[in-house]
């Protein structure tokens, strides 16, 4: 095996950089401990409490949106189980339905 990449493009040795996307992936597996949540109001309610109180780092994404727009299911994922199990805890002021 040849270490002379003389013979590939310059656009191709230097454009090529996927390091962006493997620090996206590696950050997904950092927040491995999730709460599924179906509530009616706003996202934003539940991400400033997060802001305001999660120590580690945490990723809201909405699952599911009722037909008629009034409930959301969102999956809350956390890097850390102290964040979780408080959010757990604080979960019924984001009128919790599942």
């Amino acid at each position: 095996m040849s270490d002379d990449f003389s013979e590939f493009p310059q656009e191709k040795r230097d454009g090529d950089d996927r390091s962006g996307e493997m620090r996206e992936t590696a950050e997904r597996r950092r927040l491995t401990l999730g709460v599924r949540l179906t509530f009616y109001g706003a996202l934003s309610t539940v991400e400033e409490w997060l802001d305001d109180e999660c120590a580690g780092d945490f990723q809201v994404v909405i699952v599911g949106i009722s037909d008629d727009l009034t409930s959301k299911t969102v999956e809350v994922m956390f890097e850390n189980a102290a964040d979780r199990d408080k959010f757990k805890a604080n979960v019924h002021k984001f009128y919790y339905v599942n």
